[in-house]
């Protein structure tokens, strides 16, 4: 999903919010998916601070 995102918003963030719209996952199984895409230094992740609580964004690493 984050492949195709990237092919149409080269580097922007993908919020959380649309991943777990498509992907009907529990919120444990977001999260070791995550964490393993994470230490397989395949994704990044960041929180963006606005007037409310704060949103998770993610990406594809890049491979520079």
């Amino acid at each position: 999903m984050l492949t195709k995102w990237s092919e149409q918003y080269d580097d922007l963030w993908m919020p959380f919010r649309d991943i777990s719209r498509k992907l009907r996952w529990t919120r444990r199984d977001h999260e070791d998916i995550r964490n393993a895409l994470i230490d397989q230094e395949r994704i990044e992740t960041d929180s963006i601070v606005t007037g409310g609580r704060p949103k998770a964004v993610y990406r594809l690493r890049s491979s520079k």
